[in-house]
């Protein structure tokens, strides 16, 4: 599965990639803390997941999600967050995402919610 990783904290991108290129395959092909970058990502038809930092902005989210959707309707969306935000995201039907997932999830988690979505 391809992924892109788009948040705010390079740190926790790093890590996030770190941990994801440990499972059999998933490929990290794009990362950026611009939320709306990956709009110019040449292949952008190619990713499966987006991994959406909840901080990193809502209004360009919603800017990425309507455009990287007339561009590739394959992407799903996952919105990372923590526990502050969570119920906001969780009532959230402003936003076509496809699941939620706790920052603080372990390697397990992170792999069995990215891996529904491609049942879906």
């Amino acid at each position: 599965m391809n992924i892109a990783i788009i948040g705010q904290n390079g740190i926790f991108r790093d890590s996030l990639r770190i941990l994801l290129n440990q499972v059999d395959d998933f490929n990290i092909v794009f990362d950026s803390g611009e939320v709306l970058q990956l709009l110019y990502y040449q292949d952008i038809s190619s990713v499966d997941v987006v991994l959406f930092d909840s901080y990193a902005g809502t209004e360009n989210f919603r800017t990425l999600i309507n455009k990287a959707n007339e561009l590739s309707s394959n992407i799903k969306f996952l919105v990372l967050t923590d526990t502050t935000r969570y119920y906001f995201w969780q009532n959230q039907k402003l936003f076509p995402i496809e699941g939620i997932i706790l920052k603080d999830s372990g390697k397990e988690e992170f792999e069995i919610e990215i891996r529904s979505l491609k049942k879906n």
